[in-house]
């Protein structure tokens, strides 16, 4: 006997809140609001096209790049 499992995520706008509380856009990025978001893995060409399209946060301790809300599902 074969059983299908199999689910459908249904996804739900950001509220305005959520957004307020996490995106920012503190640089005036011509993208929009973002958030910072830690880089655990990357190979060589993701970290040169972060760095080309301006997302790639460098300093501090580790490498983080700007998440934009345009990009969020």
């Amino acid at each position: 006997m074969r059983y299908c499992t199999y689910f459908v995520l249904e996804m739900i706008p950001y509220t305005k809140e959520y957004v307020s509380q996490r995106f920012k856009n503190p640089d005036n990025d011509p993208n929009g609001p973002w958030q910072s978001v830690l880089l655990r893995t990357y190979s060589n060409e993701t970290l040169e096209r972060l760095r080309a399209e301006g997302a790639l946060i460098e300093g501090g301790k580790s490498l983080r790049y700007k998440f934009y809300l345009r990009d969020a599902p």
